[in-house]
């Protein structure tokens, strides 16, 4: 099963080729721009982003929120510890392990993605 990053891509390409866009055709100037994160995957995610993959994967709303005022993105998220999610107020130790493992998952297929390529 590809990674969100990639499947995101596919519904956008999808989207793009039924309007005419993949064509060259755009129906205005700013339509059918790639988001940085379908060219460079979840390192290139900004808190926002992050967050609202960790919201998709089923973790509270509390956590992912923490995400956000922490301001961790994709590029200190691969690199998260359980300290790290301590130091950020994720008090509970299982919530932690569960945030580290849809990291991991998260982070793990990109980089298997980029080797394969």
């Amino acid at each position: 099963r590809a990674p969100p990053w990639r499947r995101r891509r596919s519904r956008q390409a999808a989207a793009a080729a039924a309007t005419g866009e993949a064509m060259g055709h755009r129906s205005s100037p700013s339509a059918a721009v790639v988001p940085s994160e379908d060219v460079a995957g979840p390192l290139s995610w900004t808190q926002d982003q992050l967050s609202a993959w960790l919201l998709e994967r089923g973790l509270p709303c509390d956590i992912t929120e923490l995400f956000k005022a922490h301001w961790v993105n994709g590029m200190l998220a691969c690199s998260m510890t359980e300290a790290d999610l301590a130091s950020m107020g994720v008090a509970h130790p299982m919530q932690r392990r569960r945030v580290l493992c849809e990291l991991r998952v998260l982070f793990g297929a990109s980089a298997d993605a980029a080797g394969r390529t």
